[in-house]
Formats: C-alpha cells, sequence, structure tokens
C-alpha cells in the first residue's frame, strides 16, 4: 500500500509539474514578446505566470493533500528549465525563481493547510506566498543598494498587489460559476495513474521548453 502511494505522488507530481513546465515555456514566451511588454507591471510574468503556477500547485494540493509534493514540482520544472539552460548556456536564474515560487507556497500550504481550492483560505495561501516569493526573489534581482529603490518597490510591492487582485478577480470568477454552473465532475486520478500520460506530458514540457527557450 505505502509502495502504491508513493507511485501515486510521484505520478501526481509528474502531471501537475508537467502542466507548470508547459505553462511556463508556453506563456512565459508570450508574456514577454514586445507587443504585452508594453502593458509593463500590469501584463508582466511577475503579476501573471506566478499565480498561474501557485493556482496549478494548488491543484496539484487539492488532488493529493501533499505540501511536500510542491517542492517535488518545483524541482522538476527548474531541473527541465536547468537542462534547457545548460545546453543554451542561458542564465540559471529562473531556475532559481522556479524553486522559490514552489519553497514559498509549500511552505504557506504547509502552515495553512487549506482545504478547497477556491476558498477565502487558499486566497490567503496565494497572496502571502506571494508575497514571500517576491520578498525572496528580489535578493536575486536586485542588488543590496537597490532596495528601496523605486523599481524594487515596483517589483517587490506593486506587482505584489496587482497579482494579488488579479488572483482575487479570477477566483470570485471562479466562485460564482461552481456556485451557479453545473460543471462536469472529472476524475482526475484516473489521467493521472495512467503512468504514459503524467510521462508524456513531462516530455511535452522539456520539448516545449527546448523550442520556446
Amino acid at each position: 500500500m505505502k509502495k502504491n502511494n508513493h507511485m501515486k505522488t510521484f505520478l501526481t507530481v509528474l502531471f501537475f509539474g508537467a502542466v507548470w513546465g508547459i505553462v511556463e515555456a508556453t506563456l512565459g514566451t508570450i508574456l514577454h514578446l514586445p507587443a504585452i511588454r508594453i502593458a509593463g507591471i500590469w501584463g508582466g510574468a511577475t503579476t501573471i505566470l506566478v499565480p498561474i503556477a501557485f493556482a496549478i500547485m494548488g491543484m496539484y494540493y487539492k488532488q493529493s493533500g501533499n505540501a511536500r509534493g510542491i517542492a517535488y514540482m518545483g524541482i522538476l520544472v527548474a531541473g527541465i528549465k536547468a537542462i534547457v539552460c545548460a545546453i543554451f548556456a542561458l542564465s540559471l536564474r529562473p531556475c532559481a525563481y522556479i524553486l522559490l515560487e514552489s519553497l514559498a507556497f509549500a511552505g504557506v500550504v504547509a502552515f495553512v493547510k487549506p482545504k478547497e481550492l477556491i476558498s477565502w483560505k487558499m486566497f490567503g495561501c496565494f497572496a502571502l506566498a506571494n508575497t514571500v516569493y517576491l520578498l525572496s526573489a528580489s535578493f536575486i534581482q536586485f542588488a543590496p543598494f537597490q532596495y528601496g529603490s523605486a523599481k524594487w518597490i515596483e517589483y517587490a510591492v506593486y506587482s505584489n498587489l496587482i497579482a494579488i487582485g488579479y488572483t482575487l478577480v479570477v477566483g470570485l470568477i471562479a466562485y460564482l460559476i461552481k456556485t451557479f454552473v453545473k460543471t462536469p465532475n472529472i476524475k482526475l486520478d484516473k489521467i493521472i495513474l495512467k503512468p504514459y500520460i503524467p510521462v508524456m506530458m513531462t516530455c511535452l514540457a522539456l520539448v516545449c521548453t527546448l523550442v520556446l527557450r
């Protein structure tokens, strides 16, 4: 039984980690296009991509109830990114950001223990994890003498507030849909526990990251 639980955790980490990796590669590329960058922090990766990553981690936690697996997801996605960075001699900084995201959310979820994905508790996890992540990431993004500068405030404060606002709006919309619209009850276990699906999705995440580096 214990062996089966370990395999289930492994496959669930692969599945949601692959979803995160695919989103990181595809949406991350789109958000760095010149036409999108005109929007500034309102359309930046920090304000859009990071909350989506937290949402995927939240879905994993809802499915598994295992906060530690969120850190494993971060290792998987950062590992995929690191392979591509090593092949093309790119900066490993994005890998550090991914690890920080997963550690921040894993720590907050382990402490708060939210039971539902669409709930005030989970929103609190998103808000706290995003704040912890941005403050931690600022140690990589900025030199010590830049702390407190206008650019640092934009990154650690304003983009954080915008991201939390986006999360709140999307969460309220999801709550209304859940309350008033009858949606099909999809059993993800049936998909996740077919080993070839998580493995193929992980391979797809690697290919997307290679192509869209």
